[in-house]
């Protein structure tokens, strides 16, 4: 019997021994979560600061694209649209009439779009890096308090899968499709790719994970082809028209142009390429907003560690344990 007795007191020690590991250990741990805490408080001014500036940055950035590629339509692509320009482009392609006259129409729309797609195109991957920047800037808070290394104690954020879950919720892409094809490439944004939405949108944009696709590519698949919005019937209609004599590529020239004028043409092109630009900002702004969420969030539960127990509380728990 007293073997029994010693036996279970040391039990009854161990155990006791056990808790009170575990508590001063829980303690420790809230006390690193204070501490933690206090600097991500104290850096959050500064943080939206700096995560204001950036934002404004790469709005102004947009908003500077669209106002140039309107400009790029009026003083560049108008010229393709001249007779000259045309008829240059017919004796360059095609030596037989019937052929001119079926495809001339068409190849100069398809030509002029694949320009402007190309223009939207450099500009929208010099936007990708901005936004991995600001991206970058989220989770370097959440890990770095003012500088500080907060370690275990950090503010866990999937920033990029965050960003794209919102860009697919959003159902429109413009310039931010290229920063997710190129995101989708990476491991970095996690199990967000197993959503079905983001799926979705990636295969409407014409990304794929883990899939390499142009930018122009992405802005074509975006739009689709521009002849449909111009009107195919009347390119196709330049088929019949009657052309007689040796100068039959000036008069099927003016004609194209003559139709392209009254489907109004350039005046699609800028209004893709406004859209395109307004969709950008909207998708941006979205991910924004879905990102600080996430990091507020975050911030949340980490308050919600500190407050659920208070020091004297754990404190007297591991004195009545001991």
């Amino acid at each position: 019997l007293d073997g029994w007795v010693v036996e279970l007191k040391n039990s009854t020690k161990a155990y006791c021994n056990g808790w009170t590991a575990r508590l001063v250990e829980a303690l420790e741990h809230r006390d690193r979560a204070r501490g933690a805490l206090e600097i991500l408080e104290r850096a959050e001014a500064s943080r939206h600061r700096r995560i204001g500036s950036k934002t404004e940055r790469i709005l102004s950035t947009i908003a500077a694209n669209k106002a140039a590629s309107t400009a790029h339509i009026k003083a560049d692509l108008s010229k393709m649209v001249t007779p000259d320009y045309v008829e240059e482009r017919i004796r360059e392609r095609y030596e037989d009439k019937k052929d001119a006259q079926q495809l001339a129409g068409s190849y100069l729309v398809d030509h002029i779009q694949n320009k402007l797609n190309s223009f939207l195109a450099e500009r929208a991957e010099e936007l990708v890096s901005d936004i991995n920047d600001i991206l970058a800037d989220y989770e370097a808070a959440g890990t770095l308090g003012g500088g500080v290394e907060l370690g275990a104690m950090s503010v866990p954020v999937n920033v990029k899968g965050v960003f794209l879950g919102a860009l697919a919720a959003t159902g429109t892409a413009g310039a931010m499709a290229a920063w997710a094809a190129a995101t989708a490439g990476s491991a970095e944004v996690g199990s967000a790719l197993l959503a079905p939405g983001v799926a979705s949108y990636l295969a409407g944009i014409g990304a794929t994970a883990g899939g390499v696709v142009s930018t122009g590519s992405l802005i074509g698949a975006i739009w689709g082809p521009i002849t449909l919005a111009i009107g195919l019937v009347a390119l196709l209609g330049l088929a019949a028209y009657a052309l007689f004599g040796s100068s039959w590529q000036s008069r099927l020239a003016k004609k194209i142009c003559e139709v392209l004028k009254e489907q109004h043409f350039l005046d699609t092109l800028t209004k893709h390429s406004e859209k395109y630009w307004d969709d950008t900002r909207h998708s941006f702004q979205k991910g924004m907003a879905a990102t600080e969420a996430a990091y507020q969030d975050n911030l949340g539960n980490l308050r919600e560690l500190v407050n659920a127990t208070s020091r004297e509380e754990m404190t007297a728990m591991i004195s009545k344990v001991e």
